[in-house]
């Protein structure tokens, strides 16, 4: 099956009795769980899913950008300057 465009199965076991979900992720990891009805094995195996598509990053990006600072915290033109006049960078 398929949610969000992440493969997962749902499958009966005979022993002990129940139902296991695998959710594969990227090819190399996955994540498996068991439950005593098929309902709640696909609704954890979705909500495993979520958790996952939830802290991926978007396509293309390879890097989380830094949160910009407050404005309190900005660093000023002359600020700026200083350092560098203390470490001789200019």
């Amino acid at each position: 099956m398929e949610y969000k465009g992440i493969e997962y199965t749902v499958v009966q076991t005979a022993n002990p009795t129940g139902w296991k979900w695998v959710v594969s992720i990227d090819g190399k990891r996955t994540k498996t769980g068991d439950c005593f009805s098929r309902v709640r094995a696909i609704s954890a195996a979705q909500k495993a899913i979520d958790k996952v598509v939830k802290t991926r990053l978007p396509e293309g990006q390879d890097t989380i950008k830094a949160p910009s600072r407050p404005v309190e915290q900005r660093v000023t033109a002359a600020e700026i300057e200083d350092v560098h006049g203390q470490f001789n960078l200019r």
